[in-house]
This record gives structure tokens, sequence and C-alpha cells, in this order.
């Protein structure tokens, strides 16, 4: 029994595998960012400790500005009990109205274990006097991040099998080898 030549088309099936399953990905991951839209931004006083709207439980801090600077490239971290909690720059431009100001966010924490505690530092790389206010807000776990992430990976490995297969089989069939 002879068998056909697999469709090109396949090739075209594997790029709109790839390209809906990172649709997905960012559907799903942007979920977690959607609850910072309603996020209710304090004010902080960066000389001390105690964010007040915070919760005692584990979890990551999301830092507000109300001034955005980037050419001064401010970077923030949070000290509770003495260690010190980096805070990536957030990876995405969102703007939440609260008690009145327009807050950016600019940062994100790691898990910190005690975010009522902690004492939120954000400095300017020039080091100038700095006169943004900075506010905080309990950030989202990113669980669905990381699902959004792994079902973008997922469907591009799925995608990058189908296209290997059908340049596989369709040379083999070409070469008359089947």
């Amino acid at each position: 029994m002879r068998q056909r030549q697999p469709s090109s088309l396949f090739y075209l099936l594997a790029l709109l595998l790839c390209l809906g399953g990172w649709v997905a990905g960012f559907a799903i991951a942007a979920g977690d960012w959607s609850q910072l839209d309603d996020a209710k931004v304090s004010a902080i006083d960066q000389t001390k400790a105690g964010n007040g709207v915070l919760s005692s439980k584990p979890g990551r801090i999301a830092i507000f500005t109300d001034t955005v600077q980037p050419k001064r490239q401010v970077t923030c971290r949070a000290v509770a009990g003495g260690t010190a909690y980096e805070a990536k720059p957030a990876k995405i431009e969102l703007e939440v109205t609260s008690g009145g100001v327009d807050w950016h966010l600019l940062a994100v924490t790691a898990q910190v274990a005690n975010p009522r505690a902690s004492h939120i530092v954000c400095t300017p790389r020039d080091r100038m006097v700095d006169k943004a206010a900075y506010g905080v807000a309990p950030a989202p776990d990113f669980h669905r991040a990381n699902i959004g992430n792994g079902v973008g990976s997922v469907a591009t490995l799925a995608a990058v099998i189908l296209s290997l297969w059908t340049y596989l089989r369709r040379r083999r069939f070409a070469k008359g080898t089947q």
C-alpha cells in the first residue's frame, strides 16, 4: 500500500498551533495582572517601616509611583526582619487610580515573609533628590503566569514536532523510500 505525501498545509497548522498556544497562554497569564487593576494603593513613607494595608501573611508587594521616571532608573527593595527583597521592574505598564491619584506600577517584590513589617525603599540610580511619591498594594501570586508560560511552551514544542514530522515525511516521500 502506497502512502501519500503529507500536505505542506501541516506547516501552516504547526504555525497556527504555536500562535494559538501563545495567545491562550497570554490570556491565562493576564489574569494575574488584572487583579492589580482594582488594587487599593496606599502611599508610603520611605522613612518608616510598616505599610498598613498589607497582610502579615507571606506574599508579594506591588510598588507604585505617582511619577514615571524612566531615565532615572528607580530601583526598589523591601526590607523585612533584616532580609532585603529586591523588587524586579514591572514587565508591563499598568496605571491604577486609587485615592484620586494615578499610580503607575514600578516593581514587584519576590515573596516577602511579612509584608506588613517590611520597609520599602526606592532609590533613583542618579541619587538626586526624588520628589516622587510611592505606594504599595498586595501583588497576586502570579501562578497563572507560570501556567500561561507552560501553555505557550507546550504549544511551541508541539508545533516544532509537527513541523519536523512533516519535513521528514515529505523528504522520505520525495526520495521514494517510504
